[in-house]
């Protein structure tokens, strides 16, 4: 039977918890960053244009590999996924081969050194690297994924959704396309999230914070000129 793949679901809402977004601000320090590689070892060598046409096909499914995080324009609400119009799968999936002889020592060091440098925060926060020349003809496939893109179990369903049950190709049931997401700035982010939280408000408070949300609507039309004042003020 062919294989059901559906991955609309899979990463949750468009604006991050509480956690993820801590995890997320935290990524500036090399020492709170919460990235992880997943590593597995294949028994040969893939074909690679098989591997290229797999990514493309789960990350058109997944919305979320395709996403990147948006920042509001001030940290008053947590990052939020946005699709990536610049949404490049060469960046993201890349492979590169050892040096003789090939050992699981060399890939470990390799894996290591892929884990150590930071995500472009401005892109999907994930890579995928196939490692060839590992000894007897194997290979590697690394995954590095950002904490706040998914956590353990958020990996095995993604691998379950993306890899085939089979070694030769077999044919996949496509679920049909998922309506993309309104692409968001920090400043469409900061005002869709605060026209929320004042429809949610009760009327007396909504009274009572006119003023702030004045400020906060110049902040987000003018925020240079906002921070020349605060400046000036504190002088």
């Amino acid at each position: 039977m062919p294989q059901a793949v559906n991955g609309a679901a899979w990463g949750g809402p468009a604006d991050m918890s509480a956690w993820e977004a801590l995890m997320w601000r935290a990524e500036a320090d090399p020492r709170t960053r919460s990235t992880g590689v997943l590593l597995e070892i294949l028994d040969k060598e893939p074909d690679w244009d098989r591997l290229v046409a797999a990514h493309d096909r789960v990350s058109q499914q997944i919305p979320r590999l395709r996403e990147r995080a948006v920042e509001p324009l001030l940290p008053l609400f947590a990052p939020a996924w946005s699709p990536d119009p610049h949404f490049d799968l060469g960046y993201h999936l890349q492979r590169v081969r050892l040096p003789g002889p090939g050992t699981m020592r060399q890939l470990l060091d390799l894996a290591q050194g892929i884990l150590a440098r930071p995500l472009d925060k401005a892109r999907p926060p994930w890579e995928a690297v196939l490692v060839e020349g590992l000894q007897d003809g194997r290979a590697g496939y690394l995954l590095k994924v950002h904490h706040s893109l998914s956590d353990g179990i958020g990996l095995i369903q993604l691998l379950t959704l993306a890899h085939s049950r089979a070694p030769e190709p077999g044919e996949y049931q496509l679920a049909p396309p998922v309506a993309q997401r309104p692409l968001l700035t920090p400043k469409s982010l900061l005002a869709s999230r605060l026209r929320q939280q004042f429809a949610d408000a009760p009327s007396e408070v909504i009274r009572r914070g006119g003023d702030s949300l004045k400020l906060i609507g110049r902040t987000v039309r003018h925020p240079a000129a906002v921070a020349g004042d605060t400046l000036r003020f504190g002088r």
